[in-house]
């Protein structure tokens, strides 16, 4: 199922809040891109497969026409079999080691997202279930900084506590992200908004 994630897609990237929590929320615009993604396998092991995006895009500019189209290196999703061993987000970009009990991770993968730059991006482990239309892997909930979409237009939050779902289908394969905006005072977390992203790869 992991290494059926691989192959060119055409992508699309949807995020929209779609409740708020904090007094007088006003929901932020919902964001949506396109393009082309490569995802190459560039580590396949018995109990580690790695995925590298790359990602052919163009913006719409003012004219209503499209940009030539820029390539660039996107996210890294690293796969490991019943890893004990994964890195939690602690705000203020640093990171945490930390270590889960064999009987958590017996038949579960870790996801170590990574960002265009390698730096981390957040972790979490899940199981996969096999269907005969479908495989999917849902994560458990785990802290992440910014999204790069909102790092410098939103100063209201400061990290995100989501979870991931991974559908891989016959023709393509769905992320799905759902995301609390969370906002830390003095060891209090405060809840602004919850988001739902939905990344086709077609």
């Amino acid at each position: 199922a992991i290494l059926g994630m691989a192959g060119g897609y055409r992508v699309s990237f949807d995020f929209m809040e779609i409740v708020g929590f904090a007094p007088n929320f006003k929901p932020a615009q919902p964001y949506r891109s396109w393009g082309v993604e490569y995802v190459e396998v560039i580590a396949n092991e018995p109990a580690f497969i790695s995925l590298q995006h790359i990602l052919v895009l163009r913006h719409q500019l003012s004219s209503g026409d499209l940009s030539p189209p820029i390539v660039m290196k996107h996210w890294r999703q690293d796969w490991r079999y019943e890893d004990t061993v994964m890195i939690e987000y602690m705000g203020e970009s640093t990171w945490q080691r930390i270590e889960l009990p064999l009987d958590r991770v017996v038949g579960r993968w870790t996801q170590a997202v990574y960002q265009v730059d390698d730096s981390p991006r957040y972790e979490s482990f899940g199981r996969w279930h096999h269907n005969s239309e479908f495989s999917s892997w849902h994560s458990e909930a785990t802290s992440r900084p910014l999204p790069r979409r909102e790092f410098s237009t939103r100063d209201d939050y400061h990290s995100l506590l989501g979870t991931n779902r991974h559908t891989v289908l016959p023709l393509g394969w769905l992320h799905e992200q759902e995301n609390f905006k969370v906002r830390t005072l003095v060891d209090v977390n405060q809840y602004i908004a919850r988001e739902l992203g939905v990344n086709r790869y077609e």
